[in-house]
């Protein structure tokens, strides 16, 4: 197995293997990221989030079966609508009043 590249660090330029960042810098990176969000670890902001995200989407989660028993009576119901074969048929290539070019040079 191969070791990854040693890089520089995206900040204070140390070499540093396999990451974009010195541990240092990483966690001073993390620090000034979360002083931007505050309220962000606390599980009553997490669900004020994941509430505001749910009314947005109006998403409905379902489980495996029942996601493929929707699919597939969405898709029974457009066979239904459009016929078996929801394909548009390809158009015969044929001259009807007779004057065939015969071949075409290229």
């Amino acid at each position: 197995m191969s070791r990854p590249l040693l890089r520089g660090c995206l900040d204070c330029r140390t070499a540093v293997r396999g990451k974009a960042r010195c541990i240092d810098c990483q966690r001073q990176h993390d620090q000034t990221k979360a002083a931007k969000r505050p309220r962000f670890e606390a599980y009553s902001e997490q669900q004020r989030r994941a509430r505001t995200v749910a009314e947005w989407r109006s998403l409905i989660v379902r489980c495996v079966p029942c996601n493929s028993a929707r699919s597939a009576l969405a898709l029974r119901s457009l066979t239904t609508l459009l016929g078996q074969d929801p394909s548009l048929p390809e158009h015969a290539i044929a001259h009807l009043d007779g004057d065939d070019p015969g071949p075409v040079a290229a």
